[in-house]
């Protein structure tokens, strides 16, 4: 007996779903101008002119091999890490949001949120740091501990002297150190927030040293041009290095880094000097940490030379600078600052060179000429990186519903509203001037007072479809970061200062919330379907089609929420839509059935795709997933007869047992025969009406392959004994479709004159 096994599963696949002038820019430059008693930064202003998919995944085989799970609203396809299914089950089912705790760093971290979505906020300056297994909020607030002077909570570790003739600056700890120590014993600093003075090391100089949010500075600050001009400032401007189980390096323009602190990295870069000249249109007076409207300029470093463990500073040449008329007291001498510095830039029309901003703030707009500070005026714009990656997971690409990025305005020229830009550019790097780097895109555009004579700070947020859609492009290429620009009119009265989040987080940040779309729909069936050459079978005009979509929860976690919906459509053998239906919103795992419309004969696509049905947020759809069927409600043709074996010719009739002959009957799933009889008789399996029984001997029933053909191999008659002679003078053959829709019957009986070589069997022998 012929058998061909029923199965509405099926194999299935998958197929988815005024403008700024461009710039080329510096490193990070400081705020100000310089003056005569300091090396010139340059004058004037420099005029510059402006200008759904679905994911998809490949199943195949019989039945749909991969049953893909997915988070309610959230919705998580298959390729999601289990650490966002377990941190969205858990704020499903607890309503609060829950901290994916394998993805936070010092700068990101990511949280599952009760509606199902996730939210990533990414800060360009470190905001909390690892302690044991747990992570804290970093605190650059300095305490005095049993090794001296060191903040609460900091990237990276730094002590500072509690006075003596130790080390001012100690990088790591244990058998991992590097330190920095001052010619002269220093007394006990003054402690405030998060600054430690050391007061008079030398007549008429004090020491500051500050923890940052990834590092520290060192500052000297002079009250006087004969402290200015003493040997006492060149001599506390050669401090003495050591090392550790570290290795001091230095590069030819005075930059250096200290490696060998496990978990850490401390690069040096130049230092730069300001004087005390202020205008509060511009910003808040200068001070040891921020540069503000000081005049400023760089100071040139010789390489470290490491054999006598000295660092060497070139000022000599610019001793009688320092002290020259027209310099604002106190002065701000910083020999370097160490930390992995934020990816911050700020560039100025003014300034033909770059140099390493230590300030906490990012100058944006135009410095007019009303203002004493601003010389003839001149042009700023700053910089800032943000990561933008999601990390841990894996190749599933999310669908980003919203995203914004803050900045934090500190000073505002004028009491009015003045506006600015946020911008997204190409990549910034060590070297680069006015104008910066090329904008990419505009991304928006407001006005703001905040920050108003140094009063009532405020937090700016963008969020708009375009960071979206940038985010969503970054997401899809895997981008590390993006670079994003604060620019401004170039003419007019709009100086601001945005923070940088040097001493405190409170720099430039982003925020993204994203999502999943559905996992594919699995157990695609044909309900009343058979199954024959590993296709469907429906001998009704309507099709009844079922599917169903899963939440990914657990079964003692999982909603009762109706959050899925599934999109049936039916196309035809061109691939043009007939029919389509969506289903009412269910809950996970619950089968959804829909019965087609009337539909043609003919070879048809099922294809299926779940739809969030979002609390909040977009409409997410998941990949399409498909099986085929053939609608027959008519019988096949009269089957043709197309060859023997061996072939038979006019004069030789007798075909031996093991003779084939081949018929051809499209459409149709068997043949039934009979030989030297009556038309057999179909016998349809009850529960499989793609299947017939009933075969052997001289009559029965044979499959029919994908091609339309079927044989029928010669077989002695029951109870027939080998070598004997059987005559026959005819072969009756009919087609059969589904559920017994059969052809007429057609005999061809041997004629001894017939002239065509038909297949006609005569006589059997043995």
């Amino acid at each position: 007996m012929h058998h061909q096994q029923r199965s509405g599963e099926t194999a299935a696949t998958t197929t988815g779903a005024s403008r700024r002038p461009t710039r080329g820019i510096t490193m990070l430059v400081c705020a100000g101008m310089a003056t005569a008693g300091l090396l010139a930064v340059g004058a004037g202003a420099a005029h510059a002119t402006g200008s759904k998919s679905a994911q998809g995944l490949v199943i195949t085989g019989t039945g749909i091999t991969s049953n893909s799970a997915s988070s309610r609203d959230g919705r998580l396809e298959a390729g999601a890490p289990a650490v966002l299914r377990a941190a969205l089950r858990t704020a499903l089912t607890t309503h609060r949001a829950s901290v994916v705790t394998s993805l936070t760093t010092a700068t990101s971290d990511v949280t599952a949120l009760p509606d199902g979505t996730f939210r990533q906020t990414t800060s360009a300056v470190p905001v909390r740091v690892r302690r044991g297994s747990t992570w804290v909020s970093l605190n650059t607030t300095l305490a005095r501990t049993a090794h001296g002077i060191a903040p609460v909570a900091a990237s990276d570790p730094v002590t500072f002297s509690a006075g003596g003739t130790g080390p001012l600056i100690t990088l790591g700890s244990g058998a991992h150190t590097a330190t920095i120590t001052l010619p002269d014993s220093l007394p006990a600093p003054v402690l405030s927030g998060t600054t430690a003075t050391y007061r008079q090391v030398a007549p008429g100089i004090d020491v500051v040293v500050s923890a940052t949010t990834t590092g520290y500075t060192e500052t000297l600050v002079v009250h006087s041009a004969a402290a200015a001009s003493s040997s006492a400032l060149t001599a506390l401007m050669h401090p003495s290095i050591s090392s550790s189980g570290t290795t001091w390096s230095s590069t030819a323009d005075g930059a250096g880094a200290v490696t060998g602190i496990p978990n850490s990295s401390f690069a040096l870069g130049a230092g730069e000097v300001w004087d005390s000249t202020t205008d509060l249109h511009l910003g808040p007076i200068p001070s040891a940490t921020d540069p503000s409207t000081g005049h400023i300029t760089a100071l040139t470093a010789a390489p470290m030379t490491v054999t006598n463990a000295r660092r060497t500073l070139q000022v000599a040449a610019q001793r009688a600078s320092l002290a020259a008329t027209g310099v604002h007291y106190p002065l701000f001498v910083q020999p370097d600052t160490s930390g992995s510095q934020p990816i911050t830039l700020s560039v100025f029309s003014a300034v033909d060179r770059s140099q390493w901003s230590t300030g906490t703030n990012l100058p944006v707009g135009y410095c007019t000429p009303v203002y004493a500070g601003c010389g003839r005026g001149f042009n700023a714009a700053s910089f800032f990186q943000l990561g933008a990656t999601l990390p841990g997971t894996g190749g599933t690409t999310p669908h980003v519903d919203s995203a914004s990025v803050s900045v934090r305005e500190v000073w505002n020229g004028t009491s009015a509203p003045t506006g600015f830009d946020l911008d997204a550019t190409q990549s910034i790097h060590n070297g680069m001037n006015w104008p910066g780097p090329a904008i990419t895109s505009e991304l928006g555009t407001t006005k703001s007072a905040a920050g108003s004579n140094g009063r009532n700070f405020a937090t700016i947020t963008f969020s708009n479809t375009k960071l979206a859609s940038l985010y969503q492009t970054l997401f899809n290429h895997k981008s590390s970061t993006a670079t994003f620009g604060l620019t401004a009119p170039l003419y007019g009265n709009s100086w601001k200062r945005f923070d940088r989040g040097t001493t405190d987080p409170l720099g430039p940040s982003s925020e993204v919330v994203f999502s999943y779309p559905p996992a594919n729909p699995s157990n695609l069936t044909i309900v009343n379907s058979c199954r024959a050459n590993s296709t469907n079978y429906v001998n009704s005009p309507n099709a009844t089609l079922r599917a169903q979509a899963s939440d990914g929860l657990p079964a003692n976690g999982a909603s009762t929420k109706a959050d899925i919906k599934i999109v049936f459509y039916v196309k035809n053998s061109a691939g043009k839509e007939v029919t389509a239906y969506t289903a009412p919103a269910t809950t996970s795992n619950t089968p959804v059935t829909w019965t087609t419309p009337a539909l043609a004969d003919g070879s048809y696509t099922f294809v299926a795709e779940a739809v969030s049905v979002p609390t909040s947020g977009p409409t997410l759809y998941s990949g399409q997933v498909s099986t085929s069927f053939i609608v027959q409600t008519t019988a096949p043709a009269v089957p043709t007869v197309t060859s023997q074996s061996p072939a038979m010719i006019k004069g030789s009739y007798q075909a031996t047992i093991g003779n084939v002959i081949t018929l051809h009957a499209p459409g149709a799933l068997a043949i039934g025969y009979s030989v030297g009889g009556t038309p057999p008789s179909a016998t349809i399996n009850p529960s499989d009406e793609c299947n017939y029984s009933g075969s052997g001997g001289l009559s029965g029933f044979v499959p029919v392959d994908a091609n339309g053909n079927a044989t029928i191999t010669v077989t002695a008659p029951p109870g027939g004994t080998p070598g004997a002679i059987y005559e026959f003078t005819n072969l009756t053959v009919q087609a059969y479709g589904v559920n017994g829709l059969a052809s007429p019957s057609i005999t061809w009986t041997y004629t001894s004159g017939n002239t065509v070589p038909l297949l006609y069997v005569i006589r059997v022998s043995g």
